[in-house]
């Protein structure tokens, strides 16, 4: 295992799409699960926003156990894992543009823990 991905576990995570096929999408929106959920999980908000055109994107965190505390701790608490789950969206933000040209990029949506 390379250094790089055993600083950030969410490297070469797998990120799952539901909805519009990326390809053809006019927009995208990130959907982010929170902790103990999956990717597989906040996915089945897209059925329920339903938006035309959409793709929707849940990257999938990787590692245990993620973000340890609740979002009401000082975030210090959680680093330096929020900031590598920061840039695993930071990436599917990148790649939807990349693959797109999207102008319109909505989310990140989150579970949030409390």
């Amino acid at each position: 295992m390379s250094a790089q991905l055993r600083s950030d576990p969410h490297l070469g995570q797998p990120v799952l799409e539901a909805g519009e096929p990326l390809k053809t999408a006019r927009q995208a929106m990130i959907l982010v699960h929170g902790r103990g959920a999956s990717a597989e999980n906040i996915l089945e908000l897209a059925e329920e926003l339903g938006a035309p055109n959409t793709v929707y994107l849940a990257p999938q965190a990787g590692g245990k156990p993620g973000i340890l505390y609740p979002f009401l701790v000082p975030t210090r608490a959680n680093e330096p894992w929020l900031a590598r789950r920061l840039d695993a969206v930071e990436r599917c933000v990148r790649r939807s543009k990349r693959r797109l040209g999207l102008e319109k990029l909505y989310g990140p949506i989150s579970q949030v823990d409390s």
